[in-house]
């Protein structure tokens, strides 16, 4: 992936374990702060075992690009930034939680 062109201003992912200076010998470019999967899911777990002291069996976060509801919701637990279409993320006791989209709208 040496040298792999993102894009013009797309930001460099730098895989971890890779130091500064391979980094750049790769020509990756600078690291960027990155949240990584492993937080993203902890986010989630927390959520999920917060439900039983709650009486809940499930939660749902809603995200879209409009200015009420915004992506902050799902964007913290999933990193998925909702464009166009809504975005619902649904969890439940067991632990697993679901991503629902749909396609964007020809209007």
């Amino acid at each position: 992936m040496a040298g792999h062109d993102q894009g013009v201003g797309a930001p460099r992912v730098v895989p971890s374990g890779v130091t500064e200076a391979e980094a750049r010998e790769q020509g990756l470019g600078p690291r960027r702060p990155c949240i990584g999967r492993e937080e993203f899911a902890q986010r989630r777990l927390k959520l999920t075992e917060w439900l039983p002291e709650r009486g809940f069996d499930a939660w749902l976060a809603y995200g879209d690009d409009g200015e009420v509801a915004g992506p902050d919701h799902v964007r913290y637990l999933s990193n998925v930034a909702p464009h166009f279409e809504p975005v619902v993320l649904v969890g439940s006791k067991g632990g697993r939680s679901v991503l629902i989209t749909g396609p964007e709208t020809a209007e």
